[in-house]
């Protein structure tokens, strides 16, 4: 008995899985009848193999309705999506906010790294690819997939913002340059010291003598200890 339950809520499942057509919508916007058993709301969604809400919101026009892009208000004709937009370019281009310094931050969804991602469909199965990544592509095609290589090309933003995706901000280019350029990066946007500083700094600290340390050097120049430590240790603030 248990297995015949299961078996049936796995076949209702598949069967709502079903997506209807322009048609199937007219239909049900003519001739639904409240309160009718056979052309309710409960009957309808019976017929069409979807749920009550799903009928309610066709009949109340808040899904499948004739809208617009919202990028360039091309008509798309009936669209359940409550944010219709035509093509993948008008969504990016949606989700995009061009500034004065010339970058173009994302505004759509972002992982826990910070970096931009973008919905698309690929072979049939809706997938998620780096916004900036997308923008370069767009500009100068898709990359060549390197079967030999031992590292894989990257793309990383050389303006020093993680949200920006101007295909004019991008580089390509392997993971230990990409290090290196971010290194140099962090140290024209995100500097504290100049240059003359974190000479003076590497030139005075001394381990283990008082007064030459990290944190009498971190009191001198006002940061913390560890702006020191990458200074010493050559990681940030390096000569070109």
């Amino acid at each position: 008995m248990k297995e015949d339950r299961i078996n049936k809520v796995s076949a209702l499942q598949k069967g709502r899985s079903k997506r209807l057509t322009e048609l199937d919508v007219e239909y049900i916007r003519k001739n639904h009848i409240k309160g009718d058993k056979k052309f309710g709301a409960k009957a309808m969604a019976n017929r069409f193999n979807v749920g009550t809400s799903t009928i309610y919101g066709i009949l109340n026009y808040k899904i499948w309705k004739l809208t617009k892009c919202r990028n360039c208000c091309k008509d798309i004709g009936y669209c359940s999506s409550q944010f219709p937009l035509c093509s993948m370019l008008c969504k990016f281009l949606f989700y995009t906010e061009k500034i004065d310094n010339g970058c173009w931050i994302w505004n759509g969804q972002t992982m826990s790294d910070r970096y931009g991602v973008i919905k698309m469909i690929k072979h049939g199965k809706e997938t998620r690819e780096f916004a900036r990544r997308f923008s370069y592509e767009l500009k100068f095609g898709k990359l060549p997939k390197n079967k030999n290589a031992k590292k894989k090309q990257s793309i990383y933003n050389s303006c020093g913002t993680k949200l920006c995706v101007n295909p004019d901000h991008l580089t390509l280019d392997s993971h230990d340059s990409h290090d290196l350029q971010v290194r140099r990066v962090c140290q024209v946007h995100r500097r504290a010291l100049t240059m003359e500083q974190a000479r003076e700094i590497r030139s005075l600290y001394k381990r283990g003598v008082y007064g030459r340390g990290h944190r009498a050097l971190s009191k001198k120049f006002n940061v913390s200890r560890a702006t020191i430590s990458r200074i010493v240790d050559n990681i940030t603030y390096l000569d070109k």
